[in-house]
């Protein structure tokens, strides 16, 4: 555990420590397209070293690897976050399909990364406009990314619900409560540079309020959406894992019977030709057979 938050929290680190070299490296500067790409490839780049430094739990790995295109679109340039994204979205897929680096969730880890970048672009553009966003929404929007990236998991694995949910146990927590601190510390420390901090106990102006309230608005919509899409996936996980360890117990109990009448076969000098579809047979709520 010691040796899991120490790993999680030196990646962490890193990505922070990135976003101010990149910050200071762009200062005063006008972002082109070679800025773009160039910002997009660093961050992609850092995408690629958390899944390789990631803490390996077998079927797991645990990492901060979504903050590289969440901080790339929301500090910097929306297309720098979909570069990222697709840089480490693509790379996972590829070390997790021909070189078994976690390969359980490479689909559920690819997919994310990629949407990542997405997801930043659309904010920076829409909510933010091109402004860095406040800790607490960097927070909120790194650990959303991580709910949906868990949500991924079980969409991809819906015959594997039981492993899934495992595997969702272990990663959820610390994967959001770092993601979302990384992007909080990264966004305070680039707001102090640009001495654009507001502490959170300054009173807002008259002239400021109808801005944010409609952010609030704004927010309060993607915070609705997630709590309807939580209760919709949880249902459905449910249901999902509920019938799978019905159909797992009735075809357990059923073989138990089978057995045990090829046994009493055997005792009684028969031989018992049993053709029957097990999985049809009902052995009532115990599953007891005597």
């Amino acid at each position: 555990m010691i040796s899991m938050i120490l790993r999680m929290s030196f990646a962490t680190g890193l990505y922070v420590i990135l976003s101010i070299g990149v910050w200071y490296w762009i200062r005063g500067k006008k972002i082109n397209n070679l800025y773009r790409i160039i910002i997009g490839v660093i961050f992609g780049t850092g995408s690629v070293l958390s899944t390789h430094f990631g803490v390996d739990y077998g079927h797991m790995l645990l990492n901060v690897r979504d903050i590289g295109p969440l901080a790339a679109g929301l500090f910097f340039d929306p297309v720098s976050g979909v570069i990222a994204g697709l840089i480490g979205g693509i790379e996972r897929y590829i070390v997790g399909t021909y070189f078994g680096i976690s390969s359980y969730t490479r689909y559920a880890c690819s997919i994310s990364t990629c949407l990542a970048g997405f997801l930043a672009m659309v904010l920076n553009k829409k909510v933010f406009k091109g402004k860095k966003p406040a800790p607490s929404y960097a927070f909120f929007m790194g650990a959303v990314m991580e709910v949906f990236h868990m949500y991924a998991v079980f969409i991809t694995h819906q015959g594997e619900m039981y492993k899934a949910f495992t595997v969702v146990r272990t990663c959820s927590i610390p994967m959001i409560i770092f993601t979302g601190i990384g992007m909080a510390a990264s966004s305070a420390i680039l707001q102090k540079l640009e001495g654009t901090w507001i502490s959170p106990f300054t009173k807002i102006s008259d002239d400021k309020i109808p801005i944010a309230v409609t952010f609030q608005k704004r927010m309060f919509y993607i915070t609705f959406f997630v709590m309807v899409t939580n209760f919709a996936f949880n249902y459905l996980l449910q249901t999902r894992s509920d019938y799978q360890e019905s159909v797992e117990a009735l075809e357990a109990g059923a073989e138990d019977i089978l057995d045990s009448i090829i046994e009493v076969g055997k005792d009684s000098g028969i031989s018992i030709i049993y053709t029957r579809d097990i999985s049809a047979i009902h052995i009532g709520r115990s599953g007891q057979f005597d």
